[in-house]
């Protein structure tokens, strides 16, 4: 009974011409201690002339079917462009939060000192005016020339 995964696959060599010759001989004289059998030495190299061409060379693939074929440099190119994307996405995240960090630390700051002012003018008696997001911003911009 024949096997269902296997298929077979034969060839004839013309012995007057040289390098149908030199397969058969090679063939012949395979030294079976280092490889394990003649088809598999025979798929060896073909895999390993395969591996070594675009398959656009080996094979009738139809045109439209070679444009969906991503070849390696395509898909390095598509990496970069990823790796590329990524990192800016990263990056800008990062910024937003070290922006938000820096924000919250200074608005700190700004309630701080306003509750010290308050405290302070509520001490003196005086009467307490708040400040506005404009004068917030002011005072931001204050802080971040500092730096």
């Amino acid at each position: 009974m024949a096997r269902v995964d296997t298929i077979q696959h034969t060839f004839r060599v013309n012995l007057k011409n040289p390098k149908h010759l030199l397969v058969h001989q090679t063939l012949v004289n395979l030294n079976l201690d280092i490889h394990k059998s003649r088809v598999n030495f025979i798929i060896e190299c073909l895999y390993k002339i395969i591996q070594g061409t675009e398959i656009q060379e080996l094979t009738n693939i139809a045109d439209e079917d070679r444009e969906k074929l991503v070849t390696k440099r395509e898909v390095m190119k598509m990496n970069d462009e990823l790796k590329d994307t990524i990192e800016k996405e990263v990056m800008e995240k990062v910024t937003s939060m070290l922006f938000g960090a820096v924000v919250g630390n200074v608005q700190n700051i700004v309630n701080k000192k306003e509750r010290e002012e308050m405290n302070n003018k509520k001490n003196n008696g005086d009467t307490y005016e708040s400040t506005t997001m404009d004068e917030i911003i002011v005072k931001m911009a204050d802080m971040w020339s500092e730096f």
